[in-house]
């Protein structure tokens, strides 16, 4: 076994240093994906707010970026991608307030726990990027358990909208479709 194996070494070095190779030039190719977060703390006492790009639209009440004194309030901020004109239901949480635009247009504005106020929506998408903006927000959530996120339907059920959809800024199309 030990004189198979020695005898392998050159192939096995190569196989290595190909999944390396192979590796690093898939890594160049990778665009930054996600969507533009933006938590608002506490601007009156003079807390800026923090921005990253996340992979995906979600948040929870043990979230310590979002959550603060109590209160929440969060932004998302990109592009959605679709490969052809397309119509998709979007779903928004129940029990935060959530405002939702796409294509510049408000396709939800909703107050938490409020009957008549929509949560769902059906809606268009065009052949390549569209932008989008999502926030939630909630002055007083302590002691509420919450986890939710922007989420669209699919063939198995309500999903969170996977990354390969999600770009923090406008890019060429054909960059898009390589992502």
């Amino acid at each position: 076994m030990i004189n198979y194996v020695y005898k392998r070494i050159p192939q096995i070095l190569l196989l290595i240093l190909c999944l390396i190779l192979g590796i690093v030039q898939l890594d160049k190719r990778t665009v930054n994906q996600g969507l533009r977060a933006t938590y608002y703390r506490d601007a009156e006492q003079g807390i800026p707010p923090i921005s990253r790009v996340e992979q995906l639209v979600t948040i929870n009440s043990n979230d310590h970026y979002g959550v603060y004194n109590g209160s929440l309030d969060v932004k998302w901020e990109g592009y959605i991608w679709s490969n052809k004109k397309a119509t998709i239901h979007l779903s928004v949480p129940q029990d935060l307030d959530a405002h939702l635009v796409l294509n510049k247009q408000t396709v939800i504005s909703s107050i938490a726990n409020k009957e008549e106020h929509p949560k769902s929506v059906q809606t268009e998408l065009f052949q390549g990027l569209n932008p989008i903006m999502y926030r939630l927000s909630h002055p007083d959530i302590n002691n509420t358990y919450f986890t939710d996120g922007l989420k669209w339907e699919t063939g198995i059920g309500i999903r969170l909208i996977p990354t390969k959809y999600l770009f923090p800024s406008s890019l060429q199309d054909n960059h898009a479709v390589t992502a």
